[in-house]
């Protein structure tokens, strides 16, 4: 069966995180109601043009905060979906949620339609580092509704983030430590990047932010793996798992079909890159005019096509399967790619398996590979 994921964008949040750069935003309840009224008609306009969404095999609903929207709204986007999509294809069925959100009745409605994966931005758990980031949460009340979702949901992963500004190696640890015994599925460890538009760039450019140094992350990246190697084994740059790993994001890593809808949403169909407007008056004013909300349109010619299967399939530890490249492409790697060769008699990269990939001690620089191969 042919893969083709669904990517959904609910653009709103509670609080604004200090270091977040997606399009969001805080907005009333009016707001919220119209945007789900314009997503249904952003899904209207590819139904009008024959996009067959029957063919779906992954959906993921993330954010902003997708639980920012309230019960009756998310009510509303699920059975939507449920009136387009055949679930009998669904393999995976991701939403986001902000461990505050959890609760009993949510959990329910998760259930009730099919959901059968959460992912929990939880960064971090030390007070201080949470109020830093302007997020909070009361840790008891959500191991009780954590316990209940294991309950209900067991494929759950957690958000982690690590190089916040002042955190130490000491927090990272006891982070993990106490996730781990949790025992989640999946854990997804990010490293702080500072980007423009966010409240701590603005406080880094003022001189008020000290980052991380470089020896204190390449210590937070070796105490992740000394963590988690064991019970979930990295598969990709910043995702561990042993047996729960990411149908959805592999699709992404795979090169692979998918389909988004919303504010700021990205798209690859049919050789051709697409993303939505992130200006949400745009969004709404294009859709009133029966246009879809896309702002920018890239063709992607066969070279561009077969670099972007190299840089995303070597973010997997796996590496790229050299049959299903040939299968995809009719022509052999080794061929598109000659530096390849040079990066096995150098001992950087191995065959495993039908696998191409890069040896774990170079992980680390794989961006300085992709760059050569590019």
């Amino acid at each position: 069966m042919n893969k083709l994921g669904l990517y959904i964008h609910i653009p709103f949040c509670n609080k604004i995180c200090a270091y977040c750069d997606f399009p969001k935003r805080v907005s009333k309840n009016t707001i919220k109601e119209k945007y789900l009224k314009y997503l249904k008609k952003e899904i209207n306009l590819y139904k009008d043009k024959s996009f067959d969404f029957r063919k779906i095999t992954s959906i993921y609903i993330g954010g902003g905060t997708p639980t920012a929207f309230e019960i009756k709204l998310l009510d509303e986007l699920f059975y939507e979906l449920h009136q387009m999509v055949d679930f009998s294809k669904i393999e995976e069925f991701t939403i986001e949620v902000n461990p505050e959100d959890l609760s009993k009745e949510l959990i329910d409605l998760f259930v009730s339609y099919n959901i059968n994966r959460i992912s929990i931005g939880i960064q971090t758990l030390d007070k201080k580092l949470l109020n830093k980031i302007n997020r909070s949460f009361d840790y008891d009340r959500f191991l009780e509704n954590y316990n209940y979702l294991k309950s209900r949901i067991s494929n759950i992963n957690f958000d982690v983030m690590y190089a916040i500004p002042g955190q130490t190696l000491e927090q990272l640890s006891d982070t993990l430590t106490s996730l781990i015994k949790l025992k989640p599925k999946h854990f997804s460890v990010y490293s702080l990047i500072l980007e423009e538009k966010t409240i701590f760039y603005n406080e880094f450019i003022k001189g008020k932010l000290e980052l991380v140094d470089e020896e204190l992350e390449l210590k937070m990246v070796e105490k992740i793996h000394e963590l988690l190697d064991v019970d979930y084994p990295q598969y990709e740059v910043s995702n561990y798992s042993k047996d729960a790993q990411s149908y959805h994001n592999l699709l992404y890593w795979s090169n692979e079909q998918y389909l988004g809808i919303g504010l700021s949403a990205a798209s690859y169909l049919d050789d051709k890159r697409y993303q939505n407007t992130k200006n949400l008056y745009n969004y709404f004013d294009d859709i009133d005019n029966g246009k879809f909300p896309i702002e920018y349109v890239e063709e992607l010619s066969l070279d561009d096509t077969k670099k972007h299967h190299i840089i995303q399939g070597f973010r997997k530890v796996s590496g790229i399967n050299l049959s299903v490249y040939f299968n995809r492409y009719q022509t052999n790697i080794f061929d598109d790619f000659p530096l390849l060769k040079e990066f096995i008699l150098k001992g950087y990269f191995e065959v495993v398996d039908d696998n191409i990939k890069i040896k774990k001690e170079y992980f680390y620089v794989m961006d300085h590979f992709i760059e050569k191969l590019m």
